[in-house]
């Protein structure tokens, strides 16, 4: 027997101080800052951060900032002007194998919660700030809002927490994140896309959105030898469409989608709710609808950083 060694980053020599914050204030993508765990007073006292909502987005396994989703989510909350974007940027954490992946999630956890704390501390109004996370970022935003709770021994809590078609524990033979818990944030939200593929069966939230019956082939997926990734993704995409447009993406409690399709949403109309950024905290159980989103016709495009057009 012999231990075979690896030469990416494990939970044991990751240098969490790598993780860091990036803000897209605007107007165009490549207007931004990034900022320090450990200095939430110089983002708070940033000229362009306004004070009345605030989203941090934690996205999956290999993402990097320059990602045509974080390309998506920066566009959509630009365009819908009322609330910052922050964007998580753990790159270096999150490029070795899937377990050592999962591993560095714990171990930015803590740091992370220890910032949404200190903004908190500082005067940043809880239920102004929310989560929201895709892929193993879903799962991530979890273990950081649980970690907010312990870290400030029960004291603070985060607002929201919108995982948006999260890792599938099936798929995977070590897999040691935990499930979302609705205890974890006053309100957990989950957009369901690619459902007993690469994402999770699971309902986890207060409120589930399972947007074509949650599983692939989405609609405007192209076939089924890319069909996963896409359909993995459309969640955001759903997400980054309903924060831009505020059209509500209307969802039902059918029961299923295939009571949904039988009996039509006229049925349910009267207790329709809208999947996304517009649903309310209140919202409890599975909702199912039909959609093919437009929105997002840059997809798949990953924009240089030195654009200098704002063609967003």
């Amino acid at each position: 027997m012999f231990a075979v060694v690896f030469t990416f980053k494990t939970s044991k020599d990751v240098d969490v101080n790598s993780v860091k914050i990036v803000f897209y204030y605007g107007p165009c993508y490549k207007d931004f800052e990034v900022f320090d765990l450990n200095d939430g007073a110089s983002l708070l006292k940033h000229s362009k951060f306004i004070h009345n909502h605030t989203t941090l987005f934690m996205p999956g396994y290999k993402n990097r900032r320059m990602n045509s989703l974080v390309f998506l989510l920066a566009k959509s909350y630009l365009e819908g002007n009322f609330s910052n974007f922050v964007y998580l940027d753990w790159e270096e954490l999150a490029n070795g194998n899937y377990t050592s992946a999962q591993q560095n999630v714990f171990k930015l956890s803590e740091k992370v919660a220890d910032f949404i704390i200190d903004l908190f501390k500082l005067g940043m109004d809880e239920d102004s700030f929310s989560m929201i996370g895709q892929s193993m970022g879903a799962r991530g935003i979890g273990v950081i809002a649980r970690d907010v709770i312990v870290r400030s021994n029960g004291s603070r809590i985060v607002s929201r927490i919108t995982p948006l078609d999260p890792s599938n524990e099936e798929a995977h033979d070590n897999f040691i994140l935990p499930v979302i818990e609705k205890s974890f944030a006053k309100f957990v939200d989950v957009i369901h896309s690619d459902s007993g593929g690469v994402g999770t069966r699971k309902a986890m939230g207060h409120a589930n959105f399972w947007p074509n019956n949650g599983i692939a082939l989405q609609p405007g997926c192209p076939d089924v030898n890319q069909s996963q990734y896409c359909s993995h993704r459309k969640a955001t995409a759903y997400w980054a469409e309903s924060v831009a447009n505020r059209n509500p993406i209307l969802a039902f409690p059918s029961g299923s989608y295939e009571k949904l399709l039988k009996n039509g949403i006229e049925k349910y109309m009267d207790r329709a709710v809208p999947m996304g950024i517009d649903c309310p905290k209140g919202t409890r159980g599975d909702y199912y609808l039909q959609h093919n989103t437009t929105f997002g016709h840059c997809f798949f495009i990953v924009p240089t950083i030195g654009e200098t057009n704002c063609q967003i």
